[in-house]
């Protein structure tokens, strides 16, 4: 059992490796592939020396491109041990933006898998790259050393180095410290009103370099003791396959993974019986997906329900957590030390039942931006408060979601942002002024990119290529629509609003 005393002003490994007995038989699985707490606590501290034997101390930034993979998880915890800033990011994207990110983070050590070996080490800049291997449960060109300085602070620097979209959309790097993310799984233990322990296993369905997968998935189940049972790479099949092998009783998922559960085969009765708790965060929870999940999970005598949650990565991710007695579509109350408030335009607080942007204060906000953004912050009575960029509503601890007021689109829980597509698309001297923004089709979200002016099939076709070379393959627009000229507002910014809701040009491509 946990202790909901324990002091989060420590390093993440500390608080971690502290925070219970560690007496479960298993600490971390993928596959067929088990670690003991004990073999864990010796593989983080045998990382840990081959890091700092690398050069690797306080303050420098160990950065990732892995999936879900037990090297991950040592990895993390190593670099805390260390004191160092544990930076992962999506293993799949392109190879401009693996240079960018190493352009921004500076980091001592790379950490790729085996795959991206040739794609990602040319990119290596100063750093010195260590290798590790999807089916090998270790790592290549990582040094053997017992020696390391372990940090013993009281974890108030950085931990983290986390992608958002910012508080309008532009994408921006978040720094979380130690104490931060601590802070968020003992908030977290403390608010809901059950225990977890050795006879519970956590699906880490969600990737590493999500805060809610790294935080919540690893950390926090780590943390209580939990079994972590790693999943590299999402279907249904995969992640039913989990649940019946390891009895899992907790997951965490987006909306568009409970889709893809509902329509794999086997996914009822004894199959999914372990369940007990499923959190759903990263996207909007329809209520009629949400009301399907909890007839299947009913019918197979499970106690979970789809619980939808709120958060953000400058909170660490998840803040806000509905109960499983709450109607469906509630998106919950705040956790334990987590302050809200509903603000008008101008930063002035408003009554309950007003609609506003949700703002959000404690002890498990982010340190920062790591490009600098005081705008994000918003001072109330003293206080200061991080601008979440969404609408909300509050009737007592009761919060209601209505909507996005910053231009960020989410597709199978990744943030995409429409600034950078029309960046990227831009950088092609037929594109002159662009638009990019979500359509839902046949229920699925799409990116749709207006342009200005006429274009052929060709230069169509040859948008999508550029921004897949450049970018990730979910920003990519699989509609690219004309207009003959951009709506602007008052101030010569694009009016999106009105360029979302208008029509666009119907003329056909001109054929070359």
């Amino acid at each position: 059992m946990y202790n909901l005393d324990m002091d989060y002003n420590k390093s993440m490994y500390a608080y971690m490796k502290d925070y219970t007995l560690k007496h479960s038989e298993c600490a971390v699985a993928r596959g067929n592939f088990k670690m003991s707490p004990l073999k864990l606590m010796n593989e983080i501290k045998r990382v840990a020396g081959g890091l700092y034997k690398l050069g690797v101390r306080q303050g420098d930034v160990v950065m990732s491109a892995l999936p879900n993979i037990e090297q991950a998880v040592s990895l993390l915890y190593a670099s805390a041990l260390l004191g160092a800033v544990f930076a992962p990011v999506h293993p799949l994207i392109s190879e401009k933006e693996f240079e960018r990110e190493v352009a921004i983070q500076k980091p001592k050590v790379l950490a790729i898998s085996a795959v991206n070996a040739m794609r990602f080490s040319k990119h290596r800049g100063e750093a010195k790259v260590v290798y590790c291997p999807y089916c090998f449960h270790g790592f290549l060109g990582l040094p053997y050393s017992k020696e390391y300085v372990e940090y013993t602070g009281n974890g108030n620097i950085p931990a983290l180095h986390m992608h958002s979209g910012g508080t309008s959309g532009v994408p921006k790097t978040v720094v979380l410290s130690h104490s931060g993310a601590n802070a968020l799984v003992d908030n977290m233990l403390s608010s809901i009103p059950y225990h977890f322990d050795k006879k519970d296993s956590m699906l880490v369905t969600l990737p590493m370099f999500h805060g809610f997968g790294l935080i919540v998935g690893v950390h926090a189940a780590l943390s209580a003791d939990v079994k972590t049972v790693l999943l590299s790479k999402f279907s249904g099949k995969s992640a039913l396959k989990e649940i019946v092998r390891h009895k899992i009783t907790t997951m965490i998922a987006i909306p568009r993974m409970l889709n893809k559960f509902l329509a794999t085969k086997g996914f009822e009765g004894d199959n999914v019986s372990s369940l007990e708790h499923v959190f759903v965060g990263g996207d909007t929870l329809d209520k009629r997906l949400a009301e399907e999940f909890n007839d299947v999970m009913n019918r197979a005598g499970a106690g979970a329900v789809a619980q939808q949650g709120y958060g953000l990565t400058e909170m660490g991710s998840v803040c806000v957590l509905s109960s499983k007695t709450d109607p469906v579509g509630t998106i919950g109350r705040p956790f334990n030390n987590v302050d809200v408030a509903i603000v008008d335009d101008n930063g002035q607080a408003l009554p309950d039942g007003e609609r506003g942007e949700l703002v959000l204060g404690g002890n498990q906000m982010m340190m920062g931006y790591l490009e600098k953004d005081e705008d994000a912050f918003v001072s109330i009575n003293g206080k200061r408060y991080l601008r979440t960029g969404d609408i909300f509503a509050k009737n007592g601890d009761n919060l209601s979601f209505y909507g996005r007021k910053k231009r960020l689109i989410k597709i199978f829980g990744m943030n995409v942002f429409p600034s950078e597509i029309e960046r990227v698309a831009k950088e092609l001297p037929f594109v002159k002024n662009c638009g990019a923004f979500e359509r839902i089709v046949n229920g699925k979200t799409q990116i749709e990119l207006v342009v200005e002016g006429s274009i052929t099939e060709k230069q169509r076709e040859e948008i999508q290529k550029h921004i897949g070379k450049n970018l990730s393959h979910w920003h990519i627009p699989r509609i690219i629509k004309t207009i003959e000229k951009m709506p602007y507002t008052s101030i010569g910014k694009i009016d999106y609003v009105s360029l979302f809701n208008g029509e666009c040009e119907e003329n056909k491509p001109k054929k070359e």
